[in-house]
């Protein structure tokens, strides 16, 4: 089913998804470098909005520099002409969509950084590749360190059981990540 209601929500277990012609209020986080997948080069962000933390892909070059400069002086932006893939459960911004700085202040400040905003493991599949994120967890079952051999070199590799009051996951830690879990 492609989105294309306008300007309405709905709310899953406390996800809201948004859909075209919406508008979107929100701080921009985490901003990647220019990936190319071949046929299209995009960057991928957090956008913070008052309920939650959703990952925006952008396809559109000339986006790219009003998103970095709100994410550098913390400013809020408006983001109009988005699309939401259900798939990938993100914002998608092209060429027709539209980034302002936002006239009015938002209702909500935004993070000093990603790097402190606590996630769980449930929603750790709303984070973007190469975002940093603080994972509160009990570890329990460590394995043993083992060099792996890669293509650039060797990694360490550990797999750890991290629980939490009703749920538990097994969990790979490779390179220095593998090292401070065993300490």
């Amino acid at each position: 089913m492609k989105n294309s209601v306008i300007g309405t929500r709905t709310v899953i277990s406390h996800i809201v998804l948004y859909n075209i012609g919406e508008e979107l209020s929100c701080y921009v986080h985490g901003l990647t470098a220019t990936k190319n997948t071949g046929s299209s080069k995009y960057v991928t962000c957090q956008l913070q909005t008052e309920n939650q933390m959703i990952k925006a892909t952008c396809f559109s070059p000339d986006k790219i520099a009003p998103l970095r400069n709100a994410m550098n002086d913390k400013s809020p932006v408006k983001i109009k002409k988005f699309e939401y893939n259900d798939k990938f459960k993100n914002i998608v911004i092209k060429n027709n969509t539209t980034v302002s700085l936002s006239q009015e202040p938002l209702p909500f400040k935004p993070l000093d950084s990603l790097e402190t905003h606590m996630v769980t493991i449930e929603s750790l599949k709303m984070t973007s590749p190469q975002q940093l994120v603080n994972l509160k967890a009990t570890v329990k079952g460590l394995s043993g360190s083992k060099a792996v051999k890669v293509e650039r070199g060797n990694l360490t590799k550990s797999t750890a059981t991290l629980c939490r009051p009703n749920r538990a996951h097994k969990s790979c830690f490779l390179g220095g990540m593998g090292g401070l879990c065993s300490k």
